[in-house]
């Protein structure tokens, strides 16, 4: 039987009240869960809310930084686009790469600034186009900026980098086809050769791809004519190699490269003064002189001494000719490397002001009407524009007459003694083979001779003989054999079966009075003497004498006049070993008693003195007692 109403709710209030405790703790347990749930479900839709809220936010600005970064960068390429465009369009007119407009690009690169702020690094972060836009820049107006750590190994990194760039490579290309190529074709033949070349080459200063790929086609030919066009100095030994193992697969070899002669023909100078124009600070150290002068001068010895090393160390077969041809205008701005039955060609852009040492990238081509253009370009270029030595005796007569003519260029510049004095031992270290050394004495003999003769200073010594060494003027500059290079400073010729040194001297006049000073370092340590010392490798007489006059009493001149030349036996050695010294005495007449700035390191006192005077003083150096038996009159 069922329960009615009443008494079903009459027994739950029955158990209400029987279990009241426990209902109220289920009830607030439910009540806590169900505000916990109403929480959760706040918080979440809170979280949600807010966490795609910011989500949008961060979107919106990530977005907004990689479109805005997209756009400088795009803004950026277009901006180093429109430079090139410009340089290329200054190129096909005939003008030169320095302009207003490279100049601002190059200054306002980001390359650029981080450079200046923070110095060369490997890890500089800068594209290819950028690149190529610092090292086109930097030749110009490089000149006033400072980079710490910055220098040729530099620049050439970042011309490397600049050659992955075809903007760059481009206008590269078409600057140098500029020297020889019609400006009406410059565009189309820099695009054809930059689209059909085989292989790009990366330029190496050591054995490269595009060496191993010549040999290798030559080898593949057959009686092939093979035409170099070499840079400023002489075919690498790489290159002659390649010919010498290959010589039987050629019929005719033909190397272009700078005319030696420094006088007749304006292109050693042309090119000289370009790379002259370089910021210093990127001029190979072990390649370059400081001294656009002394360094005229080392790349016509290498040019000469190159082309006496080719004609007489290279071995071809009797059947294959060898021509030398001298450019004699201007250099073409290319390498080139062709055989021309075969229709294969080399070519490396250069041209800018760095010259050789900048040649970073190079085009293989196969293509045979392409390559006939090039050639015929050339071809038409030199035709004018060189001379052809096509045998042994020829170059023999160039070689002589550009030794020649180096001389007669070096009399031309003002105080060219003084100069390559100055960088002598730069110089040395750049001609270290024997003939090299033996080319620059022989272009120096000349030009002392010229000296000697434009001056009319020679003075005979007495007992005039034979000797080559007796006949030396005061403006011989003495030239280290390479022989000798660690021998010590001083300069060592030889009288007959001895060594023998070049000293100098000067006599300080005041009017009847002359200077003398008294040694204070052995062998003649307390003994009276003029002014003077050894005549040191680099140095002529005269620049001797300048030098220690300078060195010892601090008087600085160049009016100096030879009294006497000649060979003295002193009777006792020199603190270096030697007896027999070849004098150069001159004498300075001065109105006013010069300031004394005496050498405490090599003396100890000095004294006006009149012919009485000198012959009072009783304790005289050897060389100073027969130099005053000598001369008749100080």
């Amino acid at each position: 039987m069922t329960p009615g109403p009443g008494k079903t709710w009459r027994g739950l209030t029955a158990f209400a009240a029987r279990n009241a405790i426990p209902l109220m703790a289920v009830s607030l347990i439910l009540t806590i869960q169900a505000s916990s749930l109403f929480v959760a479900a706040v918080r979440a839709f809170a979280t949600s809310y807010v966490g795609s809220f910011t989500q949008g936010i961060l979107t919106t600005v990530a977005f907004g930084q990689i479109t805005t970064a997209t756009v400088q960068r795009a803004r950026h390429n277009r901006r180093i686009g429109r430079i090139y465009e410009t340089l290329n369009a200054r190129v096909t007119r005939g003008q030169d790469l320095d302009c207003e407009e490279l100049r601002e690009a190059f200054l306002g690169l980001r390359l650029l600034a981080e450079l200046r702020r923070s110095g060369w690094s490997t890890q500089v972060a800068a594209t290819p186009s950028e690149c190529g836009v610092f090292v086109l820049g930097y030749q110009y107006h490089g000149h006033a900026i400072e980079i710490f750590d910055f220098d040729s190994a530099c620049l050439t990194e970042l011309a490397s980098r600049a050659a992955e760039d075809r903007g760059y490579r481009q206008l590269v290309l078409t600057h140098a086809l500029s020297a020889f190529v019609p400006h009406g074709e410059l565009d189309a033949l820099a695009s054809e050769i930059e689209a059909k070349a085989v292989v790009r080459f990366r330029v190496t200063s050591r054995f490269s791809e595009a060496d191993v790929r010549l040999e290798h086609k030559i080898r593949a030919t057959s009686r092939d004519r093979l035409t170099i066009v070499s840079t400023t100095s002489q075919t690498s030994d790489f290159l002659t190699g390649i010919i010498a193992r290959n010589g039987r697969n050629l019929e005719k070899v033909e190397i272009a490269h700078v005319s030696p002669l420094a006088v007749s023909h304006p292109t050693l100078r042309r090119q000289s003064a370009g790379e002259a124009r370089v910021p210093a600070a990127v001029k190979p150290e072990g390649q370059q002189i400081a001294d656009p002068e002394t360094d005229m001068l080392r790349r016509g010895v290498r040019i000469i001494t190159g082309l006496d090393k080719l004609w007489n160390t290279l071995e071809l077969p009797a059947d294959t000719a060898l021509c030398t041809v001298a450019l004699t205008q201007a250099h073409p701005g290319v390498k080139i490397r062709a055989l021309r039955n075969l229709t294969y060609l080399q070519i490396f852009p250069g041209r800018l002001d760095y010259a050789d040492n900048l040649y970073r990238f190079g085009y293989e081509l196969t293509d045979a009407l392409l390559i006939a253009r090039i050639n015929g370009f050339l071809d038409r270029w030199t035709a004018d524009r060189s001379e052809r030595f096509p045998s042994r005796a020829a170059v023999a007569a160039l070689t002589a007459r550009s030794t020649s003519e180096l001389a007669r260029w070096l009399l031309a510049v003002p105080d060219a003694a003084r100069k390559i004095a100055d960088h002598r031992e730069q110089l040395f270290s750049l001609l270290p083979e024997p003939t090299a050394r033996n080319v620059a004495q022989e272009v120096l003999d000349r030009f002392s001779a010229g000296l000697a003769a434009v001056e009319n200073a020679a003075v005979d010594p007495p007992g005039t003989g034979d000797s080559t060494r007796e006949r030396m003027n005061q403006h011989r500059l003495f030239v280290r054999p390479a022989r000798i290079d660690h021998a010590g400073p001083n300069v060592v010729i030889d009288n007959g079966n001895r060594p023998a040194h070049v000293s100098a001297g000067v006599v300080v006049r005041h009017g009847d009075r002359v200077l003398v000073v008294r040694k204070t370092k052995p062998p003649n340590e307390g003994r009276w003497s003029i002014p003077a010392g050894h005549c040191e490798w680099g140095e002529s007489g005269l620049l001797a004498a300048r030098r220690e006059l300078h060195e010892e009493v601090g008087i600085e001149t160049d009016a100096l006049q030879l009294m006497f030349r000649g060979m003295l036996h002193e009777g006792q050695e020199c603190r270096y070993g030697v007896a027999d010294h070849l004098w150069f005495l001159f004498r300075h007449t001065t109105p006013e008693i010069p300031r004394i700035l005496l050498s405490r390191s090599e003396l100890e006192e000095y004294r006006w003195v009149d012919r009485t005077g000198l012959d009072d003083l009783t304790e005289k150096t050897p060389a100073f007692a027969l130099l005053l038996r000598s001369v008749d009159a100080l």
